[in-house]
């Protein structure tokens, strides 16, 4: 793992840990914490994503306009029509103008911020409310600080939110960590992987799901 990512994940499980070791996920619990988070919506559920390209390669190309991976998929976003309100703009990356994920974790495990937790993102159809997105760089196999930084991230965004580090089976209902294709009525496969597998394997790295990263 690059020296950059390793030192984000060890950031990401540093605030893990420093969050109470069992949290209470309690709907009351969560909104205590998020209300002292400044965010005004109920996140129950963290959903992970796949961007749908190629394995293993970033989506910034050397010399291309956009220099990360979030710049490119918010150009993406923003050619759907999509746009971030301004307030939000503000408080949270200003030059990212539309990008729906709150998350992107790209082949080299970098983690890049996209939209401010308070910000309902643009994700999941109608179940964005209540969510925030994580977006894998990929298709269906992802390289080792890949899953690393998912892990960490995961186990941090769901103690610090109260959120449920378990598999949500059904969002109308429960609260949890889920993939975009768990949602009613979606016929994707995205992320490419079953999350609810990866959460009961202790949140470790998809066997036969493994890619090297493509300079």
């Amino acid at each position: 793992m690059p020296p950059d990512a390793d030192r984000l994940v060890d950031k990401l499980n540093a605030a893990a840990a420093a969050t109470s070791a069992v949290a209470d996920t309690s709907p009351v619990a969560r909104r205590a914490a998020q209300h002292n988070l400044n965010i005004a919506r109920d996140i129950s559920r963290i959903v992970i994503h796949c961007s749908a390209t190629a394995n293993g390669r970033r989506l910034a190309r050397p010399g291309g306009v956009e220099t990360t991976d979030a710049e490119v998929i918010d150009r993406w976003h923003r050619e759907r029509g999509w746009q971030r309100l301004a307030m939000h703009r503000a408080r949270a990356q200003a030059h990212l103008t539309s990008i729906g994920y709150h998350w992107i974790i790209s082949p080299s495990g970098h983690v890049a911020a996209g939209r401010d937790l308070a910000e309902v993102g643009a994700h999941v159809g109608n179940y964005n409310a209540g969510s925030i997105g994580i977006c894998m760089v990929g298709t269906d196999a992802f390289t080792l600080p890949q899953w690393q930084s998912l892990a960490a991230l995961v186990r941090m965004q769901a103690r610090v939110l109260c959120i449920p580090l378990e598999f949500c089976a059904n969002p109308n209902k429960h609260a949890g960590v889920l993939g975009h294709r768990d949602h009613p009525a979606v016929a994707k496969t995205c992320p490419g992987f079953s999350v609810e597998r990866w959460l009961a394997g202790g949140l470790e790295p998809v066997a036969g799901q493994i890619v090297e990263a493509i300079l």
